[in-house]
């Protein structure tokens, strides 16, 4: 079983990952010319009987599925035989599809592992955790699959048990395995990569493991807080300009979550004093840095449920950036009337463009405001502008909003770069439009 994801080393650029069992997902991945493998729970006579793999190959006219019964005595063409029941060899049978995984016409990932916990009661595994992830997001789903024998061999005594799969294409650089539940089980991880090693990884209660590649080969250790290499940044363009009162995202592992049930609130500090954290997850803390910090550097410090990390960061008195829209060249930019500036929404000239940064650091009370301390301009179209507002934005922590004007007779077009200037620092470029 942990071997048949190894079979894309040898179907010429088939890889298999797992699906959703629903019939109009099979169907639609049928409609792709990609077979999916079913796993079923089977009972003989109204009585548990283990486990059975058919392969879904095509939609029939009516829109059940086709199948391949591997079984020559129950030998069964349609998934709905097994759904509605039938008799063969002097019983009655049914099954009920589990789950499913799909053989996608494409070649696998060389960085591929699966992971697993294997022969659970079935009663129980809605308990049993098996969630891979990174800063990318899960993984996927895992595959059921219900087990003809246990662990020795046997076949189960008190009913059935079932086994929980999940792989992961690995192409991110760590890895967050959460695996387990309050009772003994037994669970692995085999890294899919040619030569790759397997590691066993059992327990009586969850457990979290950190998965990476630092030498090439798949590395599987008790996940603890740690801060990846330069991994201290601004959180708007994720660069390495840093200032006071700014927003800093910290990435790496172990940075939050339950720690075995500790219920343990991430925190951060530098140099000592609390740094409020706005955001945390496994891979990445975003934080304030305190205000009051002077530019230097300093040791910023992560404590979570897996333990506490720190590492050195610089911090300069500004360092603009814009905040970006998913990844890309858009920034946080809104139009006068609040709209999302855009190539279909553009701002109009003479209208006021307003620009969402962090790192322009001091700020100072003017009226009900905070404004920033050092000048800060704008560059549209090559042109050094005036800006009419720079400060923090009203109700956000480390959150700085710089109001533009834009001239009636500034040229209109759209991915137009926008920067600012401040200190003799310039941020990250985005695109505007401007009509």
């Amino acid at each position: 079983m942990r071997g048949g994801w190894r079979a894309a080393q040898f179907t010429g650029g088939v890889d298999v990952t797992v699906a959703g069992a629903a019939a109009s997902a099979v169907a639609d991945l049928l409609a792709l010319g990609e077979p999916v493998l079913l796993s079923l729970a089977l009972s003989r006579n109204g009585v548990a009987a283990g486990g059975h793999f058919v392969t879904a190959l095509g939609v029939a006219a009516d829109g059940s599925l086709e199948i391949q019964d591997p079984n020559p005595l129950l030998a069964r063409t349609s998934l709905a035989d097994y759904i509605n029941g039938f008799s063969a060899g002097g019983a009655a049978w049914q099954g009920t599809v589990l789950g499913a995984v799909r053989f996608a016409v494409r070649g696998p990932v060389a960085t591929r592992f699966l992971a697993g916990v294997l022969w659970q009661p079935a009663g129980s595994i809605s308990t049993m955790v098996l969630n891979i992830a990174s800063a990318a997001g899960a993984c996927g789903m895992a595959w059921p699959i219900e087990d003809t024998a246990d662990a020795s061999g046997n076949a189960p005594a008190e009913g059935a048990l079932v086994s929980l799969l999940s792989v992961c294409d690995g192409a991110q650089a760590a890895y967050e395995l959460d695996v387990g539940a309050p009772q003994p089980y037994s669970a692995f991880v085999t890294d899919l990569a040619a030569g790759g090693s397997e590691f066993d990884v059992p327990g009586n209660a969850a457990a979290s493991y950190a998965l990476t590649r630092p030498k090439g080969a798949l590395v599987v250790s008790p996940l603890a807080a740690a801060i990846a290499a330069n991994g201290i940044v601004n959180a708007a363009a994720f660069t390495s300009g840093l200032a006071p009162g700014g927003i800093m995202a910290i990435f790496g592992t172990g940075l939050a979550g339950a720690g075995a049930g500790t219920g343990t609130a991430t925190a951060v500090d530098v140099d000592g004093t609390a740094a409020p954290v706005l955001f945390a997850s496994g891979f990445q803390v975003n934080a304030q840095i305190p205000p009051g910090t002077l530019p230097g550097v300093h040791t910023v410090r992560v404590k979570s449920a897996y333990g506490t990390a720190q590492q050195q960061a610089a911090v300069a008195a500004v360092a603009p950036a814009i905040f970006l829209l998913d990844g890309g060249s858009a920034g946080a930019v809104l139009n006068q009337d609040n709209s999302l500036n855009a190539p279909l929404t553009p701002l109009p000239r003479g209208q006021v463009l307003q620009v969402f940064a962090t790192g322009l650091g001091a700020t100072a009370n003017q009226g009900q405001y905070s404004v920033v301390t050092a000048g800060v301009t704008a560059v549209v179209n090559g042109a050094e502008l005036p800006v009419s507002f720079a400060g923090l934005a009203p109700g956000f922590v480390g959150l700085y909003q710089v109001n533009i004007p834009i001239p009636a007779a500034t040229p209109p077009g759209s991915g137009i770069f926008l920067t600012l200037k401040q200190g003799g620092q310039v941020s990250n470029s985005v695109e505007i439009a401007i009509q």
